[in-house]
C-alpha cells in the first residue's frame, strides 16, 4: 500500500494545466483554506480529502476550466467545502461529498456543471449559485439549515434527477430566476417549509 500523504499547510495554485490526483492518499487538514486556485486554468483535482479547514475546503477565483472529481470534504468551520468566484467559469464538479460546513457548495461563475454530488449537514444551503447558469444533475441535498438549493438571479438552470429532502426551511429557493427546468427529481420534507419556494 503506498504512504498517505499529509499537507498541513495551504496548496496554492496559479499556473495552467495542473493535474493533481493522490488515489485518496492525499489528506489535507488543519489550517485556514485547502486548496486555493487562483489564475490557474485547466486545473484538475482528483480523489483527495480535505478535513477541519478554518474556511472553505477549495476556494477557486479567475481559474477557468477547473475540474473537482472524487473529493471527500468534512469541516465545521464558517466557509464553504468549495467556493466558485471570480471569473471562473465552466467548472465541472462530479463524485463529490461535502459536509458540515456554512456552506456546502457557493458558485458565482458562469457556466457550472455538477453531477452525483452529496451535500449534506452545512448550516445554510448545501448548493447556493448566484449570478450564473448551472446544470445540476444526480446528486444529494439533506439536511442542510436554510435550504437543499438556493439560486439566486440566474438567466439559466437545470435540476435533473436529483434528491432534496429534510433541509431547514425550502428544499429548493428560486429568487429572480428564469429559465430555470426542474425535471425528476424527488423532493420531500418530513416537517413543515416549501418544497419549491419561488419569488
Amino acid at each position: 500500500m503506498a504512504p498517505k500523504w499529509f499537507i498541513s499547510n495551504v496548496l496554492n495554485f496559479f499556473f495552467v494545466n495542473i493535474f493533481l490526483r493522490y488515489d485518496f492518499n492525499l489528506i489535507i487538514s488543519n489550517f485556514s483554506i485547502g486548496i486555493k486556485i487562483f489564475g490557474a486554468d485547466e486545473v484538475y483535482l482528483s480523489d483527495i480529502q480535505i478535513f477541519d479547514v478554518d474556511s472553505d475546503g477549495i476556494q477557486v477565483s479567475s481559474s477557468e476550466y477547473a475540474e473537482i472529481i472524487g473529493l471527500y470534504i468534512e469541516s465545521s468551520s464558517d466557509g464553504s467545502g468549495i467556493s466558485v468566484i471570480s471569473d471562473s467559469d465552466n467548472l465541472v464538479m462530479s463524485d463529490t461529498v461535502i459536509i458540515g460546513f456554512e456552506n456546502g457548495i457557493f458558485v458565482n461563475s458562469y457556466g457550472a456543471s455538477l453531477e452525483n454530488i452529496i451535500s449534506s449537514s452545512n448550516d445554510n444551503y448545501g448548493l447556493y449559485v448566484f449570478e450564473t447558469n448551472i446544470e445540476i444533475s444526480d446528486s444529494t441535498f439533506t439536511e442542510n439549515g436554510i435550504n437543499g438549493i438556493k439560486l439566486n438571479a440566474l438567466t439559466s438552470g437545470i435540476l435533473d434527477n436529483n434528491l432534496i429532502y429534510d433541509n431547514g426551511q425550502a428544499e429548493v429557493r428560486i429568487i429572480s430566476s428564469f429559465n430555470i427546468v426542474i425535471r425528476d427529481n424527488s423532493i420531500s420534507d418530513p416537517s413543515d417549509g416549501y418544497g419549491i419556494h419561488l419569488t
